[in-house]
């Protein structure tokens, strides 16, 4: 019974902590697929979050210039060709910004495609909802709160 009692009370010590950092973080949604932008949108926002989505390079550029990030969910295939040089400039315009990438490639084939780049989290696709929540958590809770808004 204690144990429960203390479960609980960790629980929600961890849910207000999100809240509060959370409410105060902007995060950008890359995806070319429109149920994923929707879906990620939905669940970030609903937590409080403000979201933007892009489904193309360009409009995550023009964001990205126009306003500043703590966390970026971004899918890998969107940036095709460009890959690497497009994440660069990305976060080059992003200090700061955790980076999460969502794939459906495993993990050894993302980090073997994007080198050495700053990647703060890999989420492979099919995701769940608590794998977006827990990589965002841990994105806020790393550097002490948001980096962007």
């Amino acid at each position: 019974m204690i144990a429960a009692r203390e479960y609980i009370k960790n629980w929600h010590e961890n849910c207000s902590f999100f809240s509060r950092k959370i409410m105060s973080t902007r995060i950008l949604v890359l995806d070319d697929v429109k149920l994923i932008r929707w879906s990620l949108k939905e669940m970030l926002t609903r937590e409080g979050c403000e979201v933007d989505a892009a489904s193309s390079l360009e409009e995550a550029m023009g964001l990205a210039s126009a306003n500043s990030y703590g966390l970026i969910f971004a899918d890998l295939e969107v940036s095709g060709e460009r890959g690497r040089s497009f994440f660069d400039d990305l976060l080059s315009r992003q200090r700061g910004a955790k980076l999460i990438i969502l794939s459906a490639l495993t993990k050894d084939q993302v980090e073997l495609k994007l080198g050495d780049l700053d990647i703060f989290s890999i989420i492979e696709k099919p995701f769940r909802s608590e794998d977006i929540r827990a990589a965002a958590m841990r994105g806020l809770s790393e550097n002490g709160g948001p980096a962007g808004k």
